[in-house]
């Protein structure tokens, strides 16, 4: 494997010959050749027929009137939008009854089950058990008895065996 002395040697080398190059290059033969570059690149064709390549990569000069019904221009969108006074917007009927049966998977036997019920309680627990571990019993007694109080049954049963065990 070679040294950083021998490619700090060879970019030398590399940089004074890449320089002689510039210094003695003609840039008019060099334009002349990117020009001929782009002709050549332009007279190449690919495999496939079907691909129109000038339909690509120049603009259509006017749009069909099919396109012009369906699109609708973003300031034309905020002039109606500035135009009105929402006096229509009681007139609209909106239909905000969705059900779960209309979406694929989920039908109304589905039994649901709701992941988060005693979330908090059972966050609660588990600040009560960190108060625990730091000794300050007084603020995991207050969560303790807000999770009895409020948990769902089987917090209650371990907040209140935490409760007695500290008694």
């Amino acid at each position: 494997m070679p040294g950083l002395g021998d490619w700090l040697s060879d970019n030398e080398t590399d940089d004074s010959v890449i320089l002689e190059e510039i210094e003695s290059a003609d840039f008019d033969d060099l334009l002349e050749s990117i020009d001929s570059d782009d002709e050549v690149e332009s007279e190449l064709k690919l495999d496939n027929p079907d691909l129109d390549l000038d339909a690509l990569f120049t603009e259509p000069d006017t749009v069909d009137s099919d396109d012009k019904k369906d699109f609708v221009d973003v300031d034309t969108l905020l002039e109606e939008s500035a135009a009105d006074d929402g006096s229509r917007a009681e007139e609209t009927n909106l239909n905000l009854d969705v059900a779960l049966s209309e979406f694929t998977g989920v039908s109304e036997d589905d039994v649901v089950v709701d992941v988060d019920e005693g979330g908090t309680q059972a966050a609660n627990l588990d600040l009560a058990q960190a108060y625990l571990e730091m000794d300050d019993k007084e603020a995991a007694i207050e969560l303790l008895k807000e999770v009895s109080a409020e948990g769902t049954e089987d917090q209650k049963k371990e907040a209140l065996s935490i409760l007695d065990s500290l008694a």
